[in-house]
């Protein structure tokens, strides 16, 4: 009898756990990454907690960084590597504006983004300089 119990108990903690939707299994973002040029839009998302990492082709020593995003809440940080892997820019999405990167070493740059809890709409451009 307790053994029954027991897997009813089990069985009903598996369906909870699987009628929770996890935003991370959700994140679809629309991605472009042609040589010189990286673009990433992530819209609509809810309560978001992932690392997503990129490797782009920079045959510059800098980038220029274009803001767009639209946070509600949480915080989303991009961070770049350059291709020596030194970070070379790292920030919060912005609504608006554009950055430059420090000066770095062409090749394969690493683009990470760090979404934690986020609500919003994340957007934004990485072009070579």
């Amino acid at each position: 009898m307790e053994l029954s119990r027991l897997l009813s108990v089990l069985a009903f903690i598996m369906l909870i756990a699987g009628c929770h939707d996890n935003p991370v299994d959700s994140l679809n973002p629309n991605v472009t990454n042609v040589l010189g040029n990286f673009e990433f839009t992530l819209t609509n998302t809810f309560d978001a907690s992932a690392v997503l990492s990129y490797t782009w082709t920079n045959t510059e020593a800098r980038a220029a960084i274009d803001h767009m995003s639209d946070r509600d809440e949480g915080t989303a940080i991009i961070r770049i590597k350059d291709g020596g892997n030194v970070e070379v820019y790292v920030s919060d999405l912005l609504e608006s504006g554009t950055e430059e990167s420090a000066i770095g070493i062409p090749g394969n740059w690493t683009i990470t983004v760090t979404f934690d809890n986020f609500d919003g709409t994340a957007h934004f451009r990485v072009y070579s300089l």
